[in-house]
This record gives structure tokens, sequence and C-alpha cells, in this order.
């Protein structure tokens, strides 16, 4: 497959994710916006959490590294050839060397690239864990889900350039969404912590993947590996929609 080709793929990751994330969304809703009332989070004392990617921390553009390779490759297996009584260079195959290339960097794929440690001592435990404790849990969870995805809908588009718009707008919803969660107090219940812990982790690794993708023009490479990840977190929100919705199913919650 060219290049080019799997660049415009890498445009229609865009609609895939946004569609399968407000999916999530929409999912977690259905279980939650049983409750007669939301209450709001108070925020006002929490310490403010922002979501950053360290300069420190921040992978070498890998089409740059892939543009020194296919030179070296090049320069080093072009082969004198004659052609019609004349002689000239044989060139190695682009195209297979792109994805060569792409191939080893899978294989070399690490998801915890991704997918950050969110640490027990990073969020806000209760003392309790009593019915009233995890009832105003799951009213602050639905309501920082609803607070987010409020306003205009998303609709991808064919536009590369408005898609990236809407990534832009979806990042800073997630992002937003991330701080919410970090400030969120969670009942001492090592179950609940944990998918706590889930949804901190994989909200994360979908901004990452998204600021990977919408950086396609600078590394297409980079993107091409990062969209190949969408698939784990969209399957990891709809596993973590499951689990929330057992849990409330066997601690029996009632959110009416």
């Amino acid at each position: 497959m060219k290049l080019i080709t799997k660049l415009l793929l890498i445009i229609g990751l865009i609609s895939v994710a946004a569609g399968s994330v407000y999916l999530y969304i929409q999912q977690l809703n259905s279980q939650l916006n049983s409750a007669t009332e939301l209450t709001p989070v108070d925020l006002s004392k929490a310490e403010n959490y922002q979501y950053f990617e360290s300069s420190q921390n921040l992978k070498p553009n890998l089409t740059e590294q892939f543009s020194k390779t296919v030179a070296k490759t090049i320069i080093s297996k072009a082969s004198p050839k004659k052609v019609n009584g004349k002689w000239n260079l044989d060139f190695p195959d682009v195209n297979k060397l792109v994805n060569d290339y792409i191939e080893q960097n899978l294989q070399k794929f690490d998801p915890k690239e991704f997918i950050p440690e969110v640490k027990k001592s990073q969020i806000k435990i209760l003392n309790n864990n009593q019915e009233k404790d995890l009832v105003n849990y799951f009213k602050q969870f639905n309501y920082i889900i609803q607070k987010n995805s409020q306003g205009p809908k998303i609709l991808v588009t064919n536009n590369p350039e408005q898609n990236i718009q809407i990534l832009d707008r979806l990042i800073s919803i997630f992002e937003n969404t991330i701080n919410d969660f970090y400030k969120l107090p969670v009942p001492n219940d090592e179950r609940l912590i944990e998918l706590h812990q889930t949804e901190i982790q994989l909200l994360t690794a979908q901004v990452k993947v998204w600021k990977k993708i919408k950086n396609y023009q600078q590394d297409p490479l980079q993107a091409i590996l990062a969209g190949k990840f969408q698939e784990t977190i969209s399957q990891g929100f709809k596993n973590l929609s499951e689990q929330l919705n057992q849990f409330i199913q066997d601690y029996q919650i009632n959110l009416e």
C-alpha cells in the first residue's frame, strides 16, 4: 500500500475514533442517567491537574528517521543494471521500504507509550465506602461525562482540515474530562479505584493517539502507528463501560 493511501486512512481514523468514543459516552449516560438530580463536582478547592506530554518523553520523528534510513538503504543497495545496452542504477522499491519500516516499528510498539501509569496517590480516595458515597460518586461521574460532552454535535467530514479542527475540540473535551476525574473523590473500594484509574488511563491514551494523528503532516509514520492503537482503545472503553455497569449491578446501587 502506498504511503499516500495510508495517510488517507489516517483521516478516516478520526471518524472511527470519534464515533467509538461518543458511543462509549452514550453507553455511560444510558447506565447512569436514571439519577433524578445530577450533583455538580466541587472542584473549587481541588488542585488543577493539567494533562501534558513532557518534552523529555517525546518520541523522535519517525518520518525523519525513515527518510534517513531510505537514503542509506538506496545508497547501499543501489546496483548497476544494463538495460537496452545502457547502464543504469537499479534502486530498491521505496513502497516496500515504507511497509517494512512500518511493520518493524509495529513489532517494537509498546502500548505503555500511550497508556500512562495512574497511581493511587494521584487520585482522591475517600475514607468511607458507604452506599451514599457510591451513589454520589456515580452521580458525579455522570455529571462530568454530560458536562464535557455538551455542545454542538460533532460531525466528521471528508475535509482533512475540518477534521483536524474536530480533533482539537475532542482533545480539549477529553483533557477537561481527565482533569475532572483526577479531582473526583472515589469511595474506598479497591475494585472501583481500579476502574477509576482505568478511566483516566484510557482517556489519556486517547488524547495521545489523537495528538499523533493530528500531527500526521509532520510525522505521518508516527500517525499510522498511533492509528493502529485506536482499536485497542475503543475496545478498552467498551470493556470499561461493561465493568462499570456490572459494578452498579453487583452493589445494587440505586441512582434514582
